[in-house]
């Protein structure tokens, strides 16, 4: 064996090796492991640097590792956690949650996620937790990784949402389309309760619950709507009626702005809110501007149909009164006397016809009474089945405790005739016509939606056919002067007028209620009156005598009548001084030396009205009677054509035996 002399000298050279080679791997080792141990250092240094928790779980659910973030997190220092179950740290039910989401992921091997609420002295905190299994390299699992992040920001946010959208009427919403046509509501207020009576979770991954509430007018533009939106990109603002289980009919409002997503679907941000009132209000308005216009419309009419007839009764007057005057002098075999009969007949027609103009214009001049309608309309039967014929049944109802009205009875001789005849005229064949009367109260809540009603107590006439009916467009021109449906001259047109005028001019209303092939009812309501009726008089009227000797006093701005009344009065015996125009009249009747009896008077001259001019004459002649004359009504002498009780009146046009008969009761009057 070789030796080199030194210390050592006889180990053998192999066994040096072999130490030379140990001591450098040991080396490496030990370089190995600082380096493992400076890695885990810096890797626990990166952990505890990162703000959220992040731990370990053995599989019995003991907290094997912990970083610095989840002490923090529950406030607690790091050896009330490590090493700790999760019973020591969580509450139980916190705490058999968690282990159930761990036997989870030992059983599956698969990651999953909680989201939880950690309670803390300076206030809550939520957390997302992901736990992720750990595994040996044989494929066991022997950890559980639980990385937490901190929602606190987002997670109040969203509750701050909530409480806001709680607080905004309607539904706020999130919308999305998706490119192959389904659609959801990703996310949605609780208002979507009571906007659709669904629920958020219901329509989270499908929006068809909310599209069967839809009216069914308004599916298919609704539908094309969004389409559009989604195609633009526009705001979408629509409008649209649902069909609700508890709620019924109701109105929607949506206002949403899209974005386009990545996949090519459409997500709308917006709120739904209920518009239903305002709807209704709108509609509402609209119906309260129809009756208004509708109202403006008949004035503007009626305006226009007064003037005309107080023009129309000036020349009616002169051709009756002539042709009277003429016929006297006239022998009746003559064919003359013929001529004269029917222009007479024709004049009269057309004062006819004047009247129902007035009666619409609400210029006719009435004299009312209180009276008991059912007694009226009773005595009224016999010749309103003579005036429908003997095809059509007449059927009368009447209320046997009706209230008292007070209206001028010739009035409700106009409104029956000239309903009934109507009502005829829409019967083709055979049928019925009823006439009903009854009391009806409205109070201040119904006349808010009826312009056209006022509070109170009211009398009510109805006359009811089996007739053809009425489609709206026909109603809404129904009281029109001179609108009728009939053929050329089988109607005037002024039927209707006439019922309308005649109710309006007692401060009443009239509904119609009709449909095509279902009849028709015509409803007028008169206000109540508290008198009593007054009974008829017993005793038989003696016919009074028509001339006399008294001076009267004609005052008229019209020449052909003020000559036409001269002639009539001179031929009934009277003096007459004759005065065209009130200053003419204060002139005579200042230098007149004899009594003047009577003043008869048009109501409406230049100058001077009829009544100022009475009461001036009142002051030269106190014993002076009066009688007015008037084409039609004028608020001097009558309130709304209305006359007082002790108003002599006589309307024009007037024959010579009206004249003569108005002129003597006024004298005999006891009362100027």
């Amino acid at each position: 064996m070789t030796t080199d002399g030194k210390k050592g000298a006889g180990r053998p050279i192999g066994e040096l090796e072999a130490a030379r080679a140990r001591i450098a791997e040991l080396t490496r080792t030990v370089e190995s492991y600082r380096r493992l141990v400076d890695g885990a250092a810096k890797c626990r240094t990166f952990l505890e640097a990162a703000p959220d928790p992040l731990f370990a779980l053995t599989p019995e659910g003991r907290i094997s590792f912990a970083t610095r973030a989840l002490a923090e997190a529950f406030g607690k220092p790091d050896e009330d956690i490590v090493g700790k179950s999760l019973w020591d740290v969580f509450p139980k039910e916190e705490a058999d949650r968690r282990f159930a989401l761990l036997c989870q992921v030992i059983r599956s091997g698969k990651e999953t996620t909680l989201e939880e609420r950690v309670p803390r002295a300076d206030g809550d905190r939520y957390y997302q937790t992901a736990i992720k299994p750990l595994k040996d390299p044989a494929g066991n699992m022997v950890s559980a990784i639980c990385a937490s992040r901190d929602i606190t920001a987002p997670k109040q946010a969203d509750e701050r949402l909530v409480k806001l959208s709680q607080l905004v009427p309607g539904v706020i919403y999130q919308y999305r389309l998706f490119p192959d046509g389904r659609s959801c509501f990703p996310y949605s207020s609780s208002g979507m309760n009571d906007i659709y009576e669904v629920t958020p979770e219901e329509v989270r991954e499908d929006a068809t619950p909310v599209f069967g509430r839809l009216h069914p007018d308004e599916l298919a533009s609704t539908t094309a709507a969004i389409h559009e939106s989604a195609r633009t990109l526009a705001l979408f603002h629509w409008e649209f009626r649902v069909v609700l289980p508890r709620q019924g009919l109701r109105w929607r409002e949506c206002s949403a702005t899209p974005e386009r997503l990545s996949d090519g679907g459409t997500l709308w941000h917006g709120i739904i809110t209920d518009i239903s009132d305002r709807k209704r209000a709108e509609e509402e308005k609209a119906r309260l501007e129809g009756q208004l216009q509708q109202s403006q419309r008949m004035e503007s009419v009626g305006r226009l149909a007064g003037g005309v007839a107080h023009d129309f009764n000036n020349m009616l007057g002169a051709i009756l009164g002539h042709a009277e005057l003429a016929m006297e002098q006239v022998a009746p075999e003559l064919p003359l006397y013929d001529d004269l009969v029917e222009i007479q007949k024709a004049a009269r027609r057309s004062a006819d016809l004047t009247r129902q103009l007035l009666a619409f214009a609400r210029k006719q001049t009435v004299a009312p009474k209180v009276l008991d309608l059912n007694m009226t309309v009773d005595g009224m039967l016999k010749m309103l089945q003579r005036l429908i014929g003997e095809d059509i049944h007449l059927s009368w109802k009447p209320d046997a405790q009706l209230w008292p009205v007070k209206v001028d009875p010739s009035q409700i001789d106009q409104i029956l005739a000239n309903l009934c005849v109507n009502a005829r005229d829409a019967i083709a064949d055979v049928g019925e016509i009823t006439i009903e009367t009854g009391n009806s109260t409205f109070d201040a809540e119904y006349c808010s939606v009826h312009a056209d009603v006022v509070p109170g107590e009211y009398v009510r006439l109805a006359v009811s056919d089996t007739g053809t009916g009425m489609d709206r467009e026909t109603l809404s021109h129904l009281f029109e002067p001179f609108f009728t449906t009939k053929g050329v001259g089988e109607g005037t047109g002024l039927g209707l007028a006439t019922v309308y005028g005649a109710v309006k001019q007692n401060n009443g209303f009239v509904h119609v209620d009709s449909e095509p092939g279902r009849g028709t009812t015509f409803t007028i309501y008169l206000p109540r009156n508290s008198a009593e009726c007054r009974d008829a008089e017993a005793a038989v009227a003696t016919e009074p005598t028509l001339r006399g000797h008294e001076t009267v006093l004609v005052v008229e701005d019209e020449p052909a009548i003020l000559s036409l009344a001269k002639r009539m009065l001179g031929r009934q015996g009277y003096g007459v001084l004759a005065a065209g125009s009130p200053s003419e009249a204060l002139r005579l009747a200042g230098e007149y030396q004899g009594a003047i009896h009577l003043l008869m008077t048009d109501v409406v001259m230049p100058g001077m009205n009829g009544r100022d001019l009475a009461k001036s004459l009142l002051v030269l002649h106190p014993s002076l009677k009066c009688l007015f004359m008037s084409g039609y009504t004028a608020n001097v002498i009558a309130h709304h054509g209305v006359l007082g009780d002790k108003v002599s009146f006589i309307e024009k046009p007037f024959s010579m035996s009206e004249l003569a008969a108005k002129v003597r009761a006024a004298l005999d009057s006891g009362s100027s």
